[in-house]
């Protein structure tokens, strides 16, 4: 629902090739918390964000480990 109050949203960049890994998840995890995301939601946002071989192994790991 959408009230009359702004809301701007902490995204991180994209992960792709080359990315340093642990920068990019200490950014994501800033915006997740900065965005009041829980758990279950930040896993299933993440893929949202990853490129390349990232998001193929993202997509090769199975549900339990996402």
């Amino acid at each position: 629902m959408v009230t009359g109050e702004n809301k701007h949203l902490a995204l991180p960049r994209t992960l792709s090739d080359g990315s340093d890994l642990n920068q990019w998840l200490q950014k994501f995890n800033i915006c997740a918390t900065d965005n009041s995301c829980d758990g279950d939601t930040c896993a299933k946002k993440i893929q949202t964000f990853l490129d390349g071989e990232a998001l193929m192994v993202h997509i090769e790991m199975a549900d339990a480990d996402k």
